[in-house]
């Protein structure tokens, strides 16, 4: 497929999150067969100071020198593009999660040490022992709840815990459909981008579009992000009317009506929506804190 066929502010909106998804479909087909595609994916990336992947689907063949040099409109296209404002972010959006939670906290050295010794490890792995996941709903989820400890651990300054979670997001979304480009975001923040917020930002929003239950995707992070404010004793956050008891209803606003589909979706969300409606205190945070680890088992499967 030529490059005439993506123009550069289509490849901007790739690295933005911003296209619809039979669009992207069609964007992420083309870059797959195409060494010039990824050439200009390459270039929009490094004008943003990120990296790109270093996989086979995206260097099959060898760089072209003469793709070094891009049409200076093209390239001024996509500059401008990007000097743009951002797109609002959802409040289910990591960034916004990781917002709410640290920046209510006051203790952050101490979860410089738990993310060490705590997060860096999948809480499936300790619950469940099992790292195989036999559903789309489940590896959305846990794609969410790695997004946000990613976020959580560049905002925390942990470059070996981002490295490390970078890397197995990576690993998760590259033998996904139209993973490719996500993996190479992903692995441009193992290579020094992870404290840009632009470079994550974009990253995490690749990763959420590869997956059809984005709400399973929004409540792995809610779950994650959850944890972390229990951890960190920001008990406002699962407050009602806290951010993350605003997000929690707005996530099941979204899912809807119970399908058999989602039914287990549901029935986790619904319980940490009256989890977060009951009267602050030790016995309310304890009900919660067990919900997020039924929730980790239950959904993340």
């Amino acid at each position: 497929m030529s490059t005439d066929r993506i123009a550069p502010e289509t490849i901007a909106a790739l690295l933005d999150g911003r296209l619809q998804s039979v669009e992207r479909e069609r964007v992420l087909a083309a870059i797959a067969q195409s060494p010039e595609l990824c050439e200009l994916l390459a270039d929009a990336a490094a004008l943003r100071g990120e990296s790109v992947l270093d996989t086979p689907s995206l260097r099959r063949r060898p760089r072209r020198r003469w793709l070094v040099a891009l049409p200076v409109v093209a390239a001024a296209s996509i500059a401008t593009l990007l000097l743009l404002p951002r797109v609002s972010r959802a409040p289910t959006h990591p960034s916004r999660l990781a917002d709410a939670v640290l920046e209510s906290s006051s203790n952050l050295d101490d979860l410089r040490r738990r993310m060490r010794s705590e997060w860096i490890d999948p809480p499936w792995a300790v619950t469940r022992g099992d790292e195989t996941v036999h559903s789309d709903q489940g590896r959305a989820f846990r794609a969410g709840v790695r997004a946000f400890d990613l976020e959580a651990a560049a905002r925390l300054g942990d470059s070996a815990a981002v490295s490390r979670l970078a890397a197995e997001l990576s690993r998760g979304v590259a033998s996904v459909r139209g993973g490719p480009p996500a993996a190479a975001l992903l692995n441009g923040l193992q290579r020094g981008s992870a404290f840009d917020t632009r470079a994550r930002d974009a990253a995490i929003n690749s990763v959420r579009e590869l997956y059809t239950d984005r709400n399973a995707f929004d409540l792995g992070a809610w779950v994650s992000a959850a944890r972390l404010a229990l951890a960190a004793g920001n008990f406002a956050f699962l407050a009602e009317s806290g951010p993350g008891g605003r997000t929690i209803v707005s996530i099941a606003n979204s899912i809807g009506s119970r399908t058999a589909e989602n039914d287990a979706l549901v029935g986790v969300v619904e319980r940490l929506v009256r989890a977060t409606h009951e009267r602050p205190g030790a016995e309310r945070n304890l009900v919660i804190s067990r919900l997020l680890d039924s929730a980790l088992v239950a959904t993340g499967r």
